[in-house]
């Protein structure tokens, strides 16, 4: 990472893709992830883009209902969600 931003900063042309100009850009900043629109929209279009979203809750609530497949489904949700709430500008922006 060291080495790449060197190289990055001794060219005009890409001196703003350092790894400390991206921060911002790739995380993303609290009040977005503070607004509930913008987590709607998000994951409106994540799931869609996957399975329509009626499918995604029924089968979701299917999961939890039955005992034994609760923790597998708990932990789908969380490592779905996990993408997102790490890196949250660039699923917003992107598909």
């Amino acid at each position: 990472m060291a080495y790449g931003d060197a190289v990055k900063a001794k060219n005009p042309m890409a001196h703003f893709l350092r790894s400390s100009e991206l921060r911002a850009f790739n995380f993303g900043t609290w009040e977005q992830r503070l607004q509930s629109a913008t987590w709607t929209g998000l994951l409106a279009h994540t799931v869609s883009g996957v399975m329509p979203i009626w499918l995604a809750l029924g089968g979701l609530a299917v999961a939890l209902g039955l005992r034994r497949s609760r923790m597998p489904a708990v932990l789908s949700v969380v490592a779905f969600l996990g993408g997102p709430l790490i890196f949250f500008n660039l699923y917003y922006l992107h598909d």
